[in-house]
């Protein structure tokens, strides 16, 4: 990526003050302890995702944030701030919009400040404006692990001289260490910690005890294979399906499954059609969204209907062969929205990935209540729409 002579300009001049930012400590593997330490005269001392500790002189007030669709501290940030959340994003990506417009529709309606953050693209895309995060007045750029990769290859360098340092949080391997860990590091970088506990409790409060009965139900019953796939394509293209370490994977084997994928994908990767049907899966489960350019997708969230997103998943399910596979004679398909994953919420995607998997064992767990209970306990948006969805319901 070259730079501007102006990008150049500002980089150089924020070299002088980089050290005002900078942190210190050794970068560690994923899942690392995101705690944090209060030093003297009110600075605050954070350790991120990678192990790596950063001191400011007081909480951050502006951050540039990445996958504000996906995963990243979009959703977070307005739990701890409420609708004041916007205005403590200095620029953003543009996932949330693309691939999460039900989303972004509604949350405009409920904070319409949110169509004026300064958008800058995404790191993993050519359209990623650099010179904008430089000039936006963000404090840090808050990055998924997911991104580490593509920040390593130079661009990281180049924001870090500018005087912006990179801090790292993670969703995406599913496990309730870096979920707790994530939580409580925005909640120390923003002087947001109470409001972060009583996320990180009601979280703890769901996801404790499904967690003890699941080891039960899986010593008791094995692990049934699960077929997960992101049907963004539609009948006509297999999506990706998701290893058992990340994910989707990773949710369905921290409820009792175990995915097909797993051994077959690095992390997420769309499975050959005769692998589908020659491991014939227990359960089949697709993960609907309402995607921009698409047309015959799985469709979920807050502008979708049963009766729209039953017709789409039948349409799907004429797929070659399909008809012969024990989750589609046995009625165990199912249906869920793919942004519920990667969030300190996702414990009602637990919740029903459980029921998906093992329903009369969890016939009394209610999802969507505590779904809609996290909205109007924590979020400063309307709930509504279709999340879950046994087919044929």
């Amino acid at each position: 990526m070259k730079l501007s002579k102006r990008v150049l300009a500002l980089v150089l001049s924020a070299a002088f003050v980089v050290g005002t930012f900078a942190g210190c400590g050794n970068t560690q593997q994923q899942g690392s302890s995101a705690a944090g330490s209060s030093a003297a005269g009110g600075k605050i001392t954070v350790k991120d995702l990678t192990g790596k500790e950063f001191t400011f002189d007081k909480p951050l007030d502006k951050v540039a944030i990445q996958w504000s669709g996906s995963g990243g501290p979009f959703m977070i940030m307005a739990a701890l701030y409420g609708k004041d959340f916007v205005n403590h994003i200095a620029a953003m990506d543009d996932g949330l919009v693309k691939n999460r417009k039900d989303m972004y529709d509604q949350y405009v309606k409920d904070v319409p400040e949110i169509a004026n953050i300064n958008i800058i693209g995404s790191v993993e895309n050519d359209g990623f404006n650099l010179e904008k995060l430089i000039s936006s007045g963000a404090e840090a750029f808050v990055v998924p692990l997911g991104i580490q990769a593509t920040l390593k290859e130079g661009l990281q360098e180049k924001i870090e001289k500018a005087g912006i340092p990179v801090i790292y949080m993670d969703y995406h391997a599913e496990t309730m260490e870096n979920h707790i860990a994530s939580t409580k590091l925005l909640g120390k970088l923003f002087g947001k910690e109470d409001r972060a506990k009583e996320i990180v409790d009601w979280y703890k409060s769901h996801m404790d005890p499904l967690n003890e009965k699941i080891k039960t139900v899986v010593e008791k019953n094995g692990r049934p294979k699960v077929y997960i796939e992101c049907a963004q394509k539609g009948r006509d293209e297999i999506g990706n399906s998701y290893g058992n370490n990340y994910m989707w994977g990773a949710m369905v084997y921290n409820v009792g499954g175990t995915s097909i994928a797993d051994g077959k994908v690095t992390k997420y990767s769309p499975l050959e059609k005769e692998f589908i049907l020659s491991t014939d899966p227990d359960v089949i489960i697709f993960t609907g969204s309402i995607w921009e350019g698409q047309t015959d997708y799985a469709r979920m969230g807050f502008a979708a209907t049963k009766e729209d997103s039953n017709e789409r998943l039948k349409k799907i399910l004429t797929r070659d062969g399909w008809d012969n596979l024990k989750a589609v004679k046995n009625n165990r398909v199912y249906s869920i929205h793919h942004g519920l994953g990667r969030e300190i919420y996702d414990c009602a995607s637990f919740e029903a990935l459980a029921k998906f998997i093992w329903p009369e064992d969890f016939k009394d767990l209610d999802p969507e209540a505590t779904l809609k209970g996290y909205y109007e306990k924590f979020l400063p948006f309307t709930y509504g729409g279709l999340w879950f969805l046994h087919y044929g319901e």
